[in-house]
């Protein structure tokens, strides 16, 4: 099978909380919760599961007491149990199960987010809020004053605990109470000790003093097996990466014991023995502080294969500060360069260097960058308004995600409606806000009475979308809604907010002048079939916008009801409502919030959005929120220009996008070039030099060197 390893890479490395920084008033509280039985969560195909056989070969009667037993199998002389279920020994089943609970958190929770995840080869978080992730663990730490959190404050780790509650439950994943925590000081996680109070991070401290004796037993008898040593000291290497200082202090130990068979009992050198000594006696000293202060001075250190020196430069703390969040962890495997290579490095000989490993496959969801919405001084006031309300169930999605909704135009004591736009007071209100840019998202379900094609007589086409008679009464009543709303969205775009409009399918709404100036400012059409979200209806709906994540919600009918969905026509009655509670997936209560009322119109009821859609659509607007918005590719805006027979150069905003080519990527083994131009332009001073004794390899020097200045 060909293995995939691209969510395994946003593995939580405990390890890295020693990264992490506190001030002087500050602590980390912590959240976390594990999943009880995740594997076995997973349903896999019949195929899938035979490849899940248990090695052993059973009689019939020994496995005749199992509920998947059948009378067949009496037959046989021997029979294989398979896993029905994510097999723990399965090559994928790491890779699967991260990428299932980081898509469950992301869509649900908003959370997730690439700026906010600790992970190896990225930058620390720069904010209070860090989220770790690994398989079944979900960690978080919020950053909070001392003061403030005995008053337990509701941040960006309890909203985004919330709603991982309800997300489990929604798609059938199990807490275990027992390692449930909330707003804790300390906790053990990840392998990690973690105290947010005094700001200290290790391997566990129980474990630790263990391991210690441990070697010392070992230290004592004076011998060892090259399999019991590798396991010792794998231990160590983990306690050792929240102090990596104390590597220095192992070496000949790494070399005792090899080639000799795994098993074979042999004894240790005087060194390795000194060296298990003194590791086990600064066991005390493996911890990160977290309330270290950071120097204001740059150090530089470089060797030659006779002598080393360290020169520094002063830039302040807080630069420091921000190189120490790019410092590289675990970047890749490295080995002694070629005789060769070392000759051309000392020369400053450009070469093909040593590089190991692919370069790294991010997932989709850690792919996608910042783009920042420009503000005024004024700021954002709401991060949501929904025009024609409706239902609400795209405004109460976006409220439960925490995200500030606006509640409407109060003209009359009533939320804004659809026919409020007619009055020019209410449509000049609203245009006021968009100009002022203090609304971040938009949307508009413009009511679709006359646009699409079950309106009979039908009053307007793609090719007449103002209508067959504009001066109609009826249509020019709607013809007034859609422009005005267009207006409005327009002026939002042009101010630097996201906006979307929905409507069905056979709609010809988007074919009005205002709307294909939306296209051509950026905006593209995204489909859904409401089926895909469980509803019993199809409904095929289409957006116009500007979010770069419902993008991948995009779906088609795929559903069991394909061909035969509920008709959307008539009113409920007691009998049809348990038909198409039967159809919904996996209820009509939990695809819509509640179920149709007897003598309820089944068009006014389709009309509301499923609940699993409008979730994920708030999630990705948090996730915008935070700075993790994503693009919008140029070939799905180009495909919508194509659709509606614009040319890309007839509007200069999309020109401009589709016209612009990316900038490569940088691969992963690659310094950045500001790292380059930040010591060309900085002013260093020697502290120190030395030449070695003997010459020796530039890359064992280079680590002789930096020893020296940590010692120093």
């Amino acid at each position: 099978m060909h293995t995939i390893s691209e969510a395994t890479k946003s593995l939580a490395p405990g390890a890295m909380l020693g990264l992490l920084h506190l001030g002087p008033e500050d602590v980390f509280r912590v959240n976390a919760d594990d999943l009880t039985d995740f594997y076995y969560t997973f349903q896999i195909s019949r195929a899938r599961a035979l490849r899940n056989c248990i090695r052993v070969r059973f009689k019939p009667h020994e496995v005749s007491h199992l509920k998947c037993f059948e009378s067949r199998f009496w037959d046989s002389e021997h029979v294989l149990i398979s896993l029905n279920t994510l097999a723990m020994g399965d090559n994928l089943a790491v890779e699967i199960a991260q990428a299932a609970h980081a898509e469950v958190l992301r869509q649900y929770c908003g959370s997730m987010i690439p700026t906010e995840v600790l992970r190896y080869r990225f930058p620390v978080p720069r904010g209070d809020f860090i989220e770790l992730l690994a398989i079944d663990d979900h960690v978080s730490l919020q950053r909070v004053n001392r003061e403030a959190f005995k008053l337990r404050p509701e941040l960006r780790d309890t909203q985004v605990f919330k709603a991982s509650e309800v997300a489990y439950q929604r798609v059938g994943l199990i807490q275990q109470e027992k390692k449930r925590r909330r707003n804790c000081l300390q906790t053990t996680t990840l392998g990690c000790d973690f105290d947010g109070d005094r700001g200290i991070a290790s391997a566990p401290r129980d474990r630790l003093s263990v391991l210690a004796a441990l070697t010392m037993r070992v230290v004592g008898l004076g011998t060892c097996t090259p399999h019991l040593l590798s396991i010792i000291l794998g231990c160590w290497v983990h306690a050792l990466l929240f102090r990596r200082v104390l590597f220095s202090v192992l070496d000949a130990v790494f070399k005792d014991g090899q080639g000799r068979p795994k098993h074979e009992i042999f004894c240790l050198s005087r060194q390795s023995l000194n060296e298990l000594q003194m590791i086990s006696m600064l066991a005390p000293m493996a911890h990160s502080d977290l309330r270290v202060f950071h120097s204001p001075f740059l150090y530089t250190t470089d060797a030659s294969p006779w002598g080393g020196a360290v020169c520094k430069a002063e830039v302040g703390s807080e630069v420091t500060k921000e190189l120490w969040r790019h410092s590289k962890q675990k970047g890749f495997y490295t080995r002694l360069e070629s005789p060769i290579s070392c000759i051309l490095s000392e020369k400053g000989i450009d070469h093909e260097g040593n590089q190991f490993g692919d370069p790294m496959q991010l997932s989709s969801a850690f792919k996608k960058f910042c783009t920042p919405i420009s503000t005024l001084t004024e700021g954002f006031l709401y991060d949501s308004i929904e025009l024609f309300r409706g239902t609400g169930n795209w405004s109460d999605a976006h409220a439960a995600m925490g995200l500030s909704v606006h509640d409407g135009i109060d003209t009359d004591g009533r939320r804004l409606r659809c026919m409020d736009l007619t009055s020019l007071a209410v449509f000049r209100e609203v245009a006021a806000l968009a100009l002022r840019r203090v609304i971040r998202e938009w949307h508009a379900g413009v009511p679709c009475l006359s646009y699409g094609t079950l309106r009979r007589p039908r009053v307007r086409s793609k090719n007449q979308p103002y209508g067959f008679n504009p001066l109609d009464p009826f249509t020019k009543l709607h013809n007034t809604l859609a422009q005005r709303t267009g207006i409005i969205l327009v002026l939002a775009i042009l101010g630097g907010s996201y906006i979307s409009v929905e409507q069905p399918g056979s709609s010809c709404l988007f074919h009005m002048h205002i709307y294909l100036t939306l296209i051509r400012l950026g905006c593209i059409i995204t489909r859904f079939c409401f089926c895909h979200f469980g509803s019993g209806f199809m409904k095929p709906s289409k957006w116009l916008h500007n979010k770069p994540w419902l993008v991948e919600l995009e779906s088609c009918c795929k559903c069991p009801n394909k061909g035969h969905h509920f008709v959307v026509q008539g009113t409920f009655t007691h009998s049809n409502i348990r038909e198409f509670d039967s159809m919904c997936r996996p209820s009509c209560q939990a695809v819509y919030g509640r179920e149709p009322v007897v003598g309820e119109a089944v068009s006014g009821f389709s009309g509301a959005y499923p609940l699993g859609l409008v979730t994920r659509m708030a999630s990705g607007a948090m996730i915008a929120k935070r700075g993790g918005a994503g693009v919008i590719e140029p070939a799905a805006r180009r495909a919508t220009l194509q659709e509606f027979g614009l040319d890309p150069a007839s509007g200069s905003a999309a020109a401009s996008v589709l016209a612009e080519t990316p900038y490569p990527e940088r691969q992963w083994f690659e310094d950045p070039d500001w790292v380059g131009e930040l010591c060309d332009s900085l002013v260093f001073k020697e502290c120190f030099r030395y030449r070695f004794r003997r010459s020796g390899h530039i890359n064992v020097n280079e680590s002789r060197t930096y020893k020296s200045w940590n010692h120093g």
